[in-house]
């Protein structure tokens, strides 16, 4: 009881956001990651029974967030009873076990945890039930930390030609492989889509699929439409025939679009200027909205309108403004003074002018970050993915993290 006085002596003073109990090295071994991609210490993830749960809240302030495990627990109705006594109503509890057992699943929600998960756990299914969890008790927070899992972002050119999609697939690229996400790319340009062309590969028909049926979309036909770059990201575009025009349904692309938010942990959405205003309701869903602009006259009047609409149909969504100085005659038609003053907003991030880097990355069909790494471009770029995510920059490697004994 010292040994566990000491580890919390530091957690009674506030609301800790996350602390785990669990049995075995396997278990902790996927918590811990997923953890430290919202910023929590490793230490919050702890070995323990679900006796030592209930024990370390009768010296500590009740988390936000606690995963429990029952696994050889005698009386898991009797000890979950005790540990909600001891959260005091304040937790979200997910509880974990060995039991397959509706009965007792439905006696545990009785008593108050909102998941119960069988062991052995998957990365995937921890991961969606810790961002559920998340979510949930900070509905009504404005947290300042990282991002939750399952974000979605919009990107828009507000002029053609501007490098929005090149934004777009390189700030995937590497949240998924710099930053080891679950990352799709959804590209909404149907005939002209670029994203594909970026890595080299066919983009299959799968986008037109979805959004011509919607009622085959789910998560066994996302799983087979997306075209896979590599283990962390996937693609879904289209290059459809001129001949055929083509108009997504509103209510389709919605449904791709929640199904694909359950599937991955970043959503990254290259939306054409001319399908925002029939689309609305995609910056409705947006966490995030990058406008994409140059310092031109025409650039500045759309990027107010599209600032203006913005606010009106996505007041809660968070709006970026980034210059891509590298596009155009290498003239600002419009200083940044009066740009900015112009468009009542700061700018966000400005994309600095590598123009042998991009041309190297279209001839080798690979992305930025492959061709130049550390290129000013790229390192603008990969400041945008950890700023969007709020991530710290992990190794490659899996965690080889596991209890002392």
């Amino acid at each position: 009881m010292a040994d566990m006085n000491k580890k919390f002596n530091a957690m009674d003073e506030a609301q800790e956001p996350f602390v785990s109990f669990v049995r075995d090295d396997a278990t902790a071994a996927i918590i811990v990651p997923i953890a430290e991609d919202y910023g929590w210490q490793k230490k919050r993830v702890q070995k323990g029974t679900l006796e030592n749960a209930i024990r370390a809240l009768g010296i500590m302030e009740p988390p936000k967030l606690l995963v429990v495990d029952l696994e050889k627990s005698k009386d898991p109705p009797g000890e979950i009873e005790a540990l909600m006594d001891a959260c005091g109503g304040k937790t979200y509890v997910i509880a974990l076990g060995e039991t397959n057992d509706v009965q007792l699943y439905r006696e545990l929600v009785d008593l108050g945890i909102r998941d119960y998960i069988l062991k052995p756990v998957t990365h995937d299914i921890m991961s969606a039930a810790i961002s559920k969890g998340f979510l949930s008790v900070n509905a009504t927070e404005d947290s300042s930390g990282p991002k939750v899992p399952n974000s979605m972002c919009t990107v828009i050119g507000v002029r053609g030609g501007v490098g929005a999609s090149l934004l777009a697939t390189t700030v995937a690229w590497i949240l998924a492989n710099e930053y080891r996400r679950k990352t799709a790319l959804l590209d909404l340009d149907i005939h002209f889509g670029t994203s594909a062309l970026s890595f080299d590969i066919e983009p299959g028909r799968g986008l037109a699929d979805s959004l011509e049926d919607p009622t085959r979309v789910d998560e066994l036909f996302i799983e087979r439409a997306m075209v896979k770059v590599d283990d962390q990201l996937t693609i879904l575009g289209s290059e459809m025939p001129f001949e055929e025009p083509f108009e997504p349904d509103p209510h389709a692309l919605n449904h791709l679009v929640t199904t694909l938010r359950k599937k991955v942990g970043y959503l990254m959405v290259d939306l054409p200027r001319g399908m925002v205003g029939v689309h609305s309701h995609l910056l409705e869903e947006s966490n995030d909205i990058l406008l994409v602009t140059e310092l031109a006259l025409a650039a500045t009047r759309d990027t107010i309108r599209f600032l203006g609409f913005i606010k009106n149909v996505a007041p809660k969504a968070h709006v970026h403004v980034v210059v891509n100085a590298g596009h155009g005659a290498g003239i600002a038609e419009v200083s940044m003074k009066d740009f900015e003053t112009s468009i009542e907003a700061k700018v966000n991030w400005i994309l600095p002018s590598d123009p042998k880097v991009v041309l190297n990355s279209v001839k080798k069909g690979k992305v930025l970050p492959e061709i130049s790494k550390d290129s000013k471009l790229v390192r603008t770029m990969r400041q945008i993915a950890q700023d969007l995510s709020g991530l710290k920059k992990r190794p490659k490697q899996k965690s080889k993290w596991s209890f002392k004994k």
